[in-house]
């Protein structure tokens, strides 16, 4: 039989936690001993349809990849640049990210690792829309060139 103390203590729990539930703490899953004991927490009732988790063991943190950076210049005007979530690009991606049109007039060069060390990098020209584009300094960085149909 429980004392006094720990009916008024179950009854006022319950009716803080529930004020119209007409239970007792066990019917809605908790342990009144631990808390009546002292303890910090309210221990749950073991079920087995209710997963349990060590509250003690390390977070699952799910890494996220650093947003990658695109930057377009065109003749003279300042760079543009936008901030996507890290994934491989296209061009195809590439354009749409800025808005240039398939129909445009403009050839876009990439800058990349130089392929034989002559020099810091290259402008690598790249005009099909399914080829991914290069890194350099972990960003994309390319340049607009406009041209007529007769160059």
């Amino acid at each position: 039989m429980a004392s006094p103390l720990h009916q008024h203590r179950s009854r006022s729990f319950t009716s803080r936690v529930c004020p119209r539930l007409q239970c007792s703490p066990r019917q809605i899953g908790l342990d009144a001993h631990s808390y009546n004991l002292g303890t910090n927490s309210l221990s749950r009732r073991q079920h087995s349809s209710i997963p349990t988790q060590n509250i003690f063991s390390p977070l699952q943190c799910r890494t996220v990849a650093p947003p990658l950076t695109l930057i377009l210049r065109e003749n003279g005007q300042p760079p543009m640049v936008a901030k996507i979530p890290s994934e491989v690009i296209t061009l195809a991606k590439f354009r749409r990210t800025f808005g240039v049109s398939r129909t445009e007039n403009k050839r876009f060069l990439f800058k990349s690792t130089c392929e034989d060390d002559s020099a810091p990098f290259q402008w690598s020209l790249v005009t099909d829309d399914d080829a991914v584009l290069p890194l350099f300094d972990g960003k994309i960085t390319a340049e607009c060139r406009h041209f007529n149909d007769s160059d």
